[in-house]
């Protein structure tokens, strides 16, 4: 036999049934690849198939039928490797690179098709699609699964971008999030019904466990997930008096040793954070003095970690510690002294030597006659 089972005569009134890959359909209950032993067997199947108009006629027309499965993202996507069953008929077709399936010539009328397929996803096969398609005319049909492109969105508890945590969807790694706290995940399944369930998101953020739970997938869209186990690092930069000390480096790094944050502190000397719980080594530097600490966060309401330096005042951009700035004091003072005694020197100096330098008028007398 050719690659297709025709009964009848002629397109009109005839009736073809291919099977997947457009070879011979099988028997009821033979496995795929097999052949009708008779015509008669295939005309019995066919007789009990609802493939197309339950009772066809010899003057039935027949149409040249081809199935494409798509996801529901904009543009949509071709589904390869998704399994059609149709209504009716003892086997099923698989989807191509390209999504689509042939049929060949089908009765007019129409058909029920259900598709499943096992994504990266999913354990097991789950239903995306159920459609009922008209048979009408030569059709490239298009049949829309639920299939979706997703963004996730981590924020932690106070709404702000989780950056650069990997992120895992049901075991599938979707890599880092970026600045906006946005991973992407392409044609994932939302399930139908009752076998809907929802995926298991889990994220790592510098080396500890933030994941935010499950996610229900039901469209093409943004997820908002919030980040659990992450609070507030607050570093405090001071000096010996308890001044905040503005525009300290400070560099913090997990226990393991990532970095997590280098920069400087603001006007007050503080730099605050958004880490996971977990135990941090702070170093701050402030004009060449320096200092490092240790802190853990393991609760929502945060830590605040004080760094002490030794700085105690400033001089023309010069931090000094407080021997320092009691040498430059002692100094100052003697500097001073100094150009007091100097100016009260010159004084007697002037008193005494310059109106010798300069002379004394001397009056002349005139004699009596």
């Amino acid at each position: 036999m050719g690659l297709k089972e025709r009964v009848g005569g002629g397109k009109q009134g005839g009736r073809w049934l291919a099977g997947p890959d457009g070879k011979p359909a099988p028997e009821a209950g033979a496995k795929p690849g097999g052949v009708f032993p008779t015509v008669l067997t295939a005309i019995a199947i066919l007789a009990c198939s609802t493939f197309g108009a339950a009772h066809a006629s010899p003057s039935t027309p027949a149409f040249e039928q081809k199935i494409t499965l798509l996801d529901n993202s904009s543009p949509g996507k071709p589904i390869a490797g998704a399994t059609l069953e149709i209504h009716g008929v003892p086997w099923t077709l698989t989807t191509g690179t390209d999504g689509s399936v042939k049929l060949g010539l089908v009765p007019a009328g129409r058909i029920e098709v259900t598709v499943t397929w096992k994504s990266a996803y999913n354990p097991e096969p789950v239903t995306i699609a159920r459609s009922t398609i008209t048979i009408d005319r030569d059709l490239d049909a298009k049949v829309v699964a639920d299939v979706y492109d997703v963004e996730l969105k981590i924020l932690s508890r106070t709404g702000n971008p989780v950056a650069n945590a990997e992120v895992w969807l049901a075991g599938v790694p979707l890599g880092a999030t970026g600045a906006d706290g946005v991973v992407r995940a392409t044609q994932v399944p939302g399930w139908h019904e009752p076998n809907r369930k929802p995926y298991p998101v889990t994220a790592y953020w510098f080396g500890a466990d933030v994941s935010p739970g499950e996610v229900n997938v039901t469209s093409t869209g943004t997820y908002v997930l919030t980040a659990k186990n992450v609070a507030t690092l607050t570093v405090r930069v001071v000096g010996a008096q308890g001044q905040g000390l503005g525009a300290a480096q400070v560099e913090i790094k997990t226990s393991s040793g990532i970095a997590v944050f280098s920069g400087v502190s603001n006007e007050q000397g503080v730099v605050s954070v958004e880490v996971p719980y977990g135990n941090y080594d702070v170093r701050v530097e402030y004009k060449g003095f320096e200092n490092a600490a240790s802190a853990t966060v393991d609760a929502p309401t945060g830590t605040v970690l004080t760094v002490a330096t030794s700085v105690f005042a400033e001089a023309f951009g010069i931090a000094m510690s407080f021997g320092t700035f009691a040498l430059w004091m002692v100094a100052a003072s003697m500097v001073v002294l100094m150009i007091a005694v100097a100016i009260h020197e010159y004084h007697v100096y002037r008193r005494k030597k310059l109106p010798q330098l300069f002379g004394v008028p001397k009056v002349k007398r005139t004699e009596r006659a």
